[in-house]
Formats: C-alpha cells, sequence, structure tokens
C-alpha cells in the first residue's frame, strides 16, 4: 500500500499523521543521499536506516519515488542518468553574496 498516494488523495488533503511520516521519510532521504556519489533508487533503499525500515512495513518504493520529485522541485537533490539508469545526488545548499561577505570579516 502506497503511504501518500491512495485513493486519489493528494498531499494537502492529508491528515497530521501521514504529514508526519512524510516529513520522516524525506528527512531520511537527504540524510542517506551522498553529496559527492550520484546513488540509484535501489542504493537509497539499501542504505536507508535499517529501524527506520522496520518501524514502516507499509513503506513502498513508490513513495521514496514521489518523496525523490518533491526533493527535486526544491532544487535540494539533482537528478542525473549514468547509462540509462536514475541517480541522485544531494545539492549544496547555496549561500547569499551578503552571507559570504560576512563570513569574510568575521
Amino acid at each position: 500500500m502506497n503511504l501518500f498516494v491512495q485513493h486519489g488523495q493528494s498531499f494537502g488533503t492529508m491528515n497530521p499523521m501521514e504529514m508526519n511520516t512524510k516529513q520522516e521519510l524525506r528527512d531520511e532521504v537527504l540524510k542517506t543521499l551522498s553529496f559527492f556519489e550520484p546513488m540509484s533508487l535501489e542504493k537509497i533503499y539499501l542504505d536507508f536506516d535499517q529501524e527506520f525500515l522496520v518501524s514502516r512495513p507499509d513503506f513502498v518504493v513508490e513513495d521514496l519515488v514521489v518523496i525523490l520529485k518533491e526533493l527535486g522541485k526544491e532544487k535540494l537533490i539533482k537528478q542525473t542518468f549514468n547509462d540509462g539508469q536514475k541517480q541522485w545526488v544531494r545539492v549544496y545548499p547555496k549561500q547569499s553574496f551578503w552571507s559570504r561577505i560576512k563570513k569574510l570579516f568575521k
């Protein structure tokens, strides 16, 4: 059973418990993804914390794909293709010009 896309339900109509689960999955994906090495869907799933997966037996790969698409739209991750296979890598957060200037004077 898909946690987030069930019976035509969108994210905006989820109850707070489902939104909490979605946020936990999102945090786990960001924690798992590498800044340096692009990771395939299978590698991301295998690198998840075992306790996280055991505590969510109804988690499916489609949920992971939904979260990856959202993170891509928010520019937190970047999708690449290697040998025809989708891979994702985490993007360094950009600093504003002013924050870099302030850092120079500290």
